[in-house]
């Protein structure tokens, strides 16, 4: 396929420019090609969960640079951080309640 790249910051850039414009892109996982795109974008998320056919029921996973942004979206207590602690980062999804209010950020 003549759309696949390298990685390479170049192409780390043209991802993020394509997630700041809240549309999709794939990428490879540990096991699949997965798809990604701007979970606070409305647009974004309607998009994946199209393009998935996946029921709307049926939650998307978030992914988080620091502690410090999943702060502002999630719950979490100090059992939370043990693990977080132990087993991050790793093969591991944590499962956390989601705040009220989820505010948008620009992708660093």
């Amino acid at each position: 396929m003549k759309n696949i790249y390298k990685n390479s910051f170049y192409n780390l850039n043209k991802a993020k420019r394509i997630l700041e414009k809240n549309q999709i892109l794939a990428l490879p996982t540990e096991t699949v090609y997965g798809l990604a795109g701007n979970a606070y974008s409305h647009k974004s998320v309607k998009r994946i969960y199209s393009l998935k056919k996946r029921p709307q029921k049926n939650p998307l996973i978030i992914h988080y640079y620091n502690l410090d942004l999943l702060k502002k979206d999630a719950e979490y207590d100090k059992n939370f951080l043990k693990l977080y602690k132990k087993f991050s980062p790793g093969p591991l999804t944590y499962i956390l309640k989601k705040k009220k209010k989820i505010e948008s950020f620009k992708i660093c």
